[in-house]
């Protein structure tokens, strides 16, 4: 079977319904916005739904072709943050490189929300380095902290909290820094996708904590991939990943606002988010010009 009929084959569009709250507004704003209307209606919010699902259907015909003609194998997903109309090509567990750093991050905000970790000024300097510039060594530290001074224990803490919120196919058993194989450190668009999505919905810990992920994301140093391939003034919180063969990256698009208070809001038409993972690719730069090229058309078409 050809890449691009097993790619065409696995593509599934969903869309689970979510539930989200009014909008971190003005006060005006916020007490107009929470009048009934009958675009708030349960019939009105599932036809916008159904609407934007057929839109995501042609964006994800789109992809296909264009997945199709690129060397390697590829993964997209995304959803529109409003409705939750979503589309997952090809989705499959693989070779995460560094966005598996957004499941230590998660733990770590739980364990603190928990209160089996302190959040200190050292704690929230490492997550910046780890998130903001990618810090293997900053991630180590934080997983072996997470185990008590036992990095297996850290590891295990991680990935249990990975499982509770249902990102199953997301694990990691190997030093970060580590290349040797490719089964320490995997995940899937599908579960990036979704933890990126709940992180804007508050669901991540809670509201605060979810903020808190969404502001390190922000200040993400590592832009070239899908925020390159996005209007300049656009807001994006996003988080890569690179290895030999491999380019990945996680973002959310905050095309109605800044995102600094989206987290338990009701996100703005156009908000989405989208994550892309790439595997056995001959060329880093290349592979580089395909997940812009993709955040543009997936832009393009979500506005």
């Amino acid at each position: 079977m050809s890449r691009q009929t097993a790619q065409s084959q696995s593509v599934s569009s969903h869309s689970t319904a979510r539930a989200s709250s009014s909008p971190k507004t003005s006060k005006t704003a916020r007490q107009r916005q929470s009048q009934p209307t009958s675009t708030n209606t349960p019939d009105a919010q599932e036809q916008a739904k159904l609407d934007r699902q057929k839109t995501l259907d042609s964006l994800s015909a789109q992809l296909q072709q264009k997945i199709s003609g690129y060397d390697g194998h590829w993964q997209v997903y995304v959803e529109d943050l409003p409705t939750g109309a979503s589309i997952s090509i090809n989705s499959h567990q693989q070779y995460s490189a560094s966005v598996i750093k957004l499941m230590v991050m998660l733990a770590v905000f739980q364990r603190i929300h928990d209160g089996a970790f302190q959040d200190s000024a050292s704690v929230d300097n490492l997550l910046t380095q780890m998130i903001t510039i990618s810090s293997n060594e900053a991630t180590n530290t934080l997983v072996d902290q997470l185990g008590g001074g036992n990095t297996e224990a850290g590891y295990d803490v991680v990935n249990s909290i990975a499982k509770q919120y249902g990102f199953s196919q997301s694990h990691l058993n190997q030093r970060m820094g580590d290349l040797t194989g490719t089964t320490g450190k995997q995940t899937s668009v599908d579960d990036q996708g979704r933890l990126l999505a709940a992180a804007c919905r508050g669901q991540l810990v809670s509201a605060e904590y979810s903020q808190r992920m969404i502001n390190l994301m922000l200040n993400q140093q590592r832009r070239s991939k899908i925020p390159a391939g996005l209007p300049s003034n656009i807001s994006v919180a996003n988080k890569t990943g690179e290895s030999p063969g491999v380019e990945n990256d996680s973002a959310m698009v905050f095309a109605s606002n800044d995102g600094s208070s989206i987290a338990g809001s009701q996100p703005g038409q156009g908000d989405y988010v989208i994550a892309v993972m790439s595997e056995n690719i001959s060329s880093s730069s290349t592979a580089q010009a395909h997940i812009r090229d993709i955040s543009a058309s997936t832009w393009t078409v979500l506005q």
